[in-house]
């Protein structure tokens, strides 16, 4: 991958962001400094809202996983569609173990993230995936 996330935590200098930059440059890398350490960074963050939006494509019978994937790859250009992804990742067992903290983690450091309105479309993703996994339906990994 050409991307690499550097990452800005609280007490990151500037010094220590200009030598990460350079070392990724110097590896023929695309550097992208993230300004906030939130949870899946920019990359993640943003695949992950894709990937919920699919999800909820598919429960309401709009479109089918064939057509989602489809169009990611063959359309947007993704290497790979949500559904494929998430069949040889273990997505959805991840996302099940993620989201039985997601609340605790919340209520201890309520800056964590930006998660207002995000919510209700984890959850959504979130039934889904248990109910996958609940019919043995978890992919190839």
């Amino acid at each position: 991958m050409r991307l690499i996330e550097v990452i800005r935590g609280k007490e990151t200098s500037d010094e220590t962001i200009d030598k990460l930059v350079k070392i990724a440059k110097d590896l023929d890398k695309e550097p992208l400094v993230v300004k906030k350490d939130i949870r899946g960074f920019i990359a993640n963050r943003v695949y992950r809202a894709l990937r919920y939006h699919c999800v909820i494509l598919y429960l309401r019978g709009i479109y089918d996983f064939i057509q989602i994937d489809s169009a990611l790859v063959h359309k947007i250009g993704v290497p790979m569609g949500v559904f494929e992804l998430l069949d040889f990742t273990g997505g959805l067992q991840l996302e099940i173990s993620e989201g039985r903290i997601v609340n605790a983690i919340k209520a201890e450091v309520p800056d964590w993230e930006p998660h207002v309105g995000f919510e209700k479309a984890f959850n959504e993703y979130l039934k889904f995936a248990e109910k996958r996994v609940n019919e043995g339906r978890i992919g190839v990994k």
